[in-house]
Parts: C-alpha cells; sequence; structure tokens
C-alpha cells in the first residue's frame, strides 16, 4: 500500500482530488507513491486535507458529487486528531456565539 493509498482509505468516505492528496502528503514530508510505514504522518496528512472540505457544503466534479456537512467532516478530524494525539484546534476552527449580555 502506498502513502496515497493509505489517505484515500482515511478519508472516506468523502472524497478530495489526488493533487490534492498528494499536496498534503508533500506538506508533511512525504511521497505519495511511497510505501506507507508512518500512520502517524499519514494521519497528519489525512487532517490537514479534510479541514480543506469544512467551507464546503457540497462538491461537483464530472458526473460525480458529494453533499455533506462541516459537522460530519470535523468529527472525522477530531476523531483522528484524538487517536493520533494532535491538537484539534490546529485543524477545525471553532466558532462560538455569545449573546452580548456580558456587556451589559
Amino acid at each position: 500500500m502506498t502513502n496515497l493509498e493509505a489517505i484515500q482509505a482515511e478519508i472516506e468516505p468523502f472524497t478530495l482530488s489526488r493533487v490534492a492528496l498528494t499536496k498534503a502528503l508533500t506538506d508533511v514530508g512525504l511521497v505519495a507513491i511511497a510505501e506507507y510505514n508512518d500512520a502517524k504522518l499519514v494521519a497528519r496528512a489525512t487532517v490537514k486535507a479534510l479541514s480543506r472540505l469544512t467551507v464546503l457544503a457540497k462538491e461537483s466534479e464530472g458526473k460525480f458529487s458529494q453533499d455533506y456537512t462541516a459537522g460530519e467532516v470535523e468529527k472525522r478530524i477530531v476523531l483522528i486528531c484524538n487517536e493520533f494525539g494532535f491538537t484539534v484546534s490546529e485543524f477545525v476552527i471553532s466558532s462560538s456565539i455569545s449573546d452580548g449580555s456580558n456587556s451589559w
């Protein structure tokens, strides 16, 4: 199994282009076509790649399309981060809503 195949398996059921996944792998110092042997680095590349999806709700390419919510993607990111000891806030931006009552 190559690093590219490993990251494709990790991001399921979501999909990203080979170019996006290869870039995520390269960004963490891995070669896409090299033999998979570092689960932690592939996991880091996976959460980097998945974090790009949190701003999308629907994606179409040719005859293929997929719908998802940012919450679904974020749950997958959090799961991987917890498994490998990554800081979730590096990959997921949490927003908070305030009613302003602390200003009264």
